[in-house]
């Protein structure tokens, strides 16, 4: 048997080698590269502050604020601007998506 002559070193390369020829190629960069950005950076200096300091902050078009235990879509928009809202009433998270 040809896995009987292997010493463990050997073995292990081979073992490498096959797992390596499975990853995919891309990764996860397979989207469209055209996709407009939410620029969610603009935003991080409302973390943590309460949900009243949204107040008068001219916001995208395609904002969602998620409250605590609301029910959202899974589908990814990378223009959408996420801003969740934690059990406290303050401003816990801003992301695109």
């Amino acid at each position: 048997m040809l896995f009987q002559k292997l010493n463990p070193c050997s073995f292990m390369l081979l073992l490498v080698t096959i797992l390596t020829a499975c990853v995919p190629n891309g990764g996860v960069e397979n989207r469209p590269v055209d996709m407009k950005n939410c620029d969610a950076t603009t935003y991080e200096t409302l973390l943590w502050k309460p949900t009243s300091a949204l107040d008068g902050v001219p916001l995208p078009k395609l904002t969602r604020i998620i409250h605590p235990d609301q029910a959202v879509t899974a589908d990814y928009r990378a223009e959408r601007l996420n801003i969740k809202i934690g059990k406290l009433n303050r401003i816990e998270q801003v992301f695109c998506g």
